[in-house]
């Protein structure tokens, strides 16, 4: 007959419980840091394949002066 010691386990589930916390919690920031970098790369590699048209943007001389109101 194999006999248990119970007193041990009932502390080794709140040493699991933590660890599965600290886990979990590192895994989670693990995620929230590399998927906008994921997703900035991908949709930057997206951007650059779509076909691009020459925009040739000409800034026009204004004359705008501010005016005087005295």
């Amino acid at each position: 007959m194999i006999m248990v010691n119970t007193s041990f386990a009932n502390g080794g589930d709140k040493i699991m419980s933590l660890i599965d916390g600290l886990f979990m919690t590192l895994l989670s920031t693990v995620v929230c840091v590399a998927l906008p970098k994921l997703l900035s790369v991908i949709m930057s590699a997206k951007k650059e394949n779509t076909v691009t048209s020459p925009s040739a943007v000409t800034l026009q001389d204004s004359n705008s002066e501010m005016p005087s109101f005295s």
